[in-house]
């Protein structure tokens, strides 16, 4: 009885020392920190289901694009959706084509095609969906790849 006792003590007085850290305050005048901002963040996990996402784009000299992406959920059913996109300008973008994969804990899609040259912008955009076991979605994120211009 006494070792849990003093169990919940040490697990409280560590919650309560955290606690306490995270509240602080960096000093507005401390010379070291010239330049950085004084406040406090909580970190927060941005994912539930989620472990990870990538994303990437390539054009080789010849045109071709290379582009896709790939998700991790684990012990969960998940869908990604891939979208090549073209700009004009790098602001506006249409997508040309779009293809999607589903999976079990894991997905990856890669596609390839070929462009002509004409100084437009192409990025990739993956957008993944995680469900739940009535098909529900429980969770989803789009990521965009930086943008190649050919």
């Amino acid at each position: 009885m006494m070792k849990k006792i003093l169990t919940v003590a040490l697990v409280l007085m560590v919650l309560m020392t955290s606690i306490a850290m995270a509240e602080e305050q960096i000093p507005a005048g401390d010379p070291e920190l010239t330049g950085m901002i004084a406040e406090t963040v909580m970190v927060e996990p941005r994912f539930t289901y989620i472990g990870y996402v990538t994303v990437g784009l390539e054009i080789d000299a010849n045109g071709r694009i290379v582009y896709g992406g790939s998700a991790c959920a684990p012990y969960r059913n998940m869908r990604i959706t891939v979208h090549l996109q073209r700009s004009n300008n790098g602001l506006f973008w249409d997508e040309i084509f779009t293809h999607i994969q589903t999976g079990y804990d894991s997905v990856g899609l890669e596609e390839s095609m070929y462009v002509t040259e004409g100084n437009k912008y192409y990025r990739a955009k993956v957008i993944v969906d995680v469900f739940d076991a009535n098909r529900n979605i429980i969770e989803t994120t789009t990521v965009y790849s930086d943008a190649e211009q050919y």
